[in-house]
Formats: C-alpha cells, sequence, structure tokens
C-alpha cells in the first residue's frame, strides 16, 4: 500500500508529467519493436522488453534535453521539470510522426530513422518560432519590468 499512498499524495500536474516522460520514453519503444521485431513481443519476457524498448527511444529524448537544456533555457530562472517535459514532447511527437509514417508507407528501419530525425528537427524549430522555447533576454525582461509592461498591478 505504500507506493498508493505516494502516487494519492502527487499531484495533478506531477502525474500528468510523469504521463508524458513515459508516453516520450517507453510507449514509442515498445511500438518500434511492434513494428521492426513483432516475433520480439513474444520472444522476449518483459523486463527485456522493457529495456530494448527505453534503449530505443532513450537517445533521442537525451539528445532533445541536452539541446533545449543548453540552447534555449537559462538555468538560474527556469524550472528544469520544464525542459525535461518540453524535451519529452519533442521526443514524442518526432517519434509518433516517424511510426506513423512507418505504417503508412511501410518504411523500413533506416528510412524510419532519417524519418525521426527530420520529423525531430521540424518539432524543435516548430517550438521556436512558436515562441515556446524563446526567452526573453535578461535586459529586455528587466526593462519591460521596470516600465511596468504586462503587470496591470503596477501600471494603475
Amino acid at each position: 500500500m505504500g507506493v498508493l499512498s505516494e502516487v494519492r499524495k502527487l499531484g495533478f500536474f506531477e502525474i500528468l508529467n510523469y504521463l508524458l516522460l513515459f508516453a516520450a520514453s517507453a510507449c514509442p519503444g515498445y511500438l518500434v519493436v511492434l513494428r521492426f521485431l513483432p516475433q520480439s513481443f513474444s520472444n522476449l519476457d518483459f523486463l527485456k522488453l522493457v529495456f530494448l524498448a527505453v534503449s530505443l527511444t532513450l537517445p533521442l529524448l537525451l539528445a532533445d534535453l541536452f539541446l533545449i537544456a543548453i540552447v534555449f533555457y537559462d538555468r538560474e530562472s527556469d524550472d528544469p521539470m520544464e525542459v525535461l517535459m518540453v524535451a519529452s514532447l519533442a521526443c514524442a511527437a518526432s517519434l509518433y510522426v516517424g511510426l506513423l509514417g512507418s505504417f503508412l508507407l511501410a518504411l523500413e528501419f533506416r528510412v524510419f530513422m532519417v524519418a525521426v530525425v527530420v520529423a525531430n528537427v521540424v518539432v524543435i524549430v516548430v517550438l521556436n518560432v512558436s515562441g515556446y522555447l524563446k526567452r526573453p533576454k535578461k535586459g529586455e525582461q528587466a526593462k519591460g519590468v521596470a516600465a511596468g509592461d504586462g503587470d496591470p498591478e503596477t501600471s494603475a
């Protein structure tokens, strides 16, 4: 009962973060194994299948995490969990797009991997262009706060 009581203590957004991390790290790996090695589902035991699935998706997740953490986020002001969730979102989106293309177009594994890398670059660019990854520079942020921009209490 200890694990269940610990899960009940978690908030909604913490549970959502863990589900997103699971959806980015393990679920696409299972689908990759199912698509390209279907005999492994019946031949491997559960623990080996988990390790295989995670080992297929973890390199992309770590690459996204390091790229987003180094290029786009400020260590002093940003939450590390937010960096992990954005990297999970980028990884999951690119893997699911690649898997969809693989199932629909019957791609071989090499073409699938190229499609995932291209989709990952597109997802990172879309996140950057949409403004989600952009942070104001420290001088602009301080100038906006000093002028009262965006804060209804200071502009009144």
